[in-house]
């Protein structure tokens, strides 16, 4: 469990998890982010840094891994369908009950099958592990430049990350 929360931002975590865990194929999905590095930091006996959540994020098989009922209980904000030579696709929702927003990206690196099982606000939830997490913070950040900067979180996270699974970031 993420340890910094508060009792509210655990149940809204909880409320939102189980809602959306309704619509997605469990196998094909995973949580990633900021709950998911905490959720790592927290496994490896390291305290986090969270006290609230500001977005979930998940990563999925493809597009057909979340159902389209998740329309049903979600307000879809964006939404942007692959295209033939342009595979990735974009999913995201806010939780009217929650007000959380739930990114979902493909996994385009296949993170996926390095993904373990925890149980989350008693749910059973696959989570990305912090080097698979790492690795898509390096990756966003080797995109970075004058013209184009990225947000500077992804530093941050990067360099947690690094030290705990051994690893130089520079």
């Amino acid at each position: 469990m993420i340890t910094g929360l508060s009792a509210s931002e655990t149940q809204r975590l909880s409320t939102s998890i189980s809602r959306l865990l309704a619509h997605v194929r469990r196998d094909e999905t995973a949580l990633t982010g900021g709950v998911a590095i905490e959720l790592g930091l927290s496994s490896v006996g390291r305290p986090g840094s969270r006290t609230s959540i500001a977005d979930l994020d998940f990563v999925v098989s493809g597009p057909d891994a979340v159902a389209e009922t998740v329309s049903e209980d979600f307000l879809v904000s964006h939404y942007h369908r692959p295209q033939p030579g342009v595979p990735k696709f974009m999913l995201q929702l806010v939780d009217p009950v929650t007000a959380l927003r739930i990114d979902i990206f493909p996994d385009l690196v296949g993170s996926l099958k390095r993904a373990r099982w925890f149980t989350l606000v008693g749910q059973p939830v696959r989570v990305l592990t912090l080097e698979s997490i790492l690795e898509h913070k390096l990756l966003t950040l080797s995109t970075a430049s004058a013209t184009t900067p990225v947000d500077p979180k992804h530093d941050d996270d990067a360099r947690i990350l690094g030290a705990v699974v051994g690893r130089e970031v520079l």
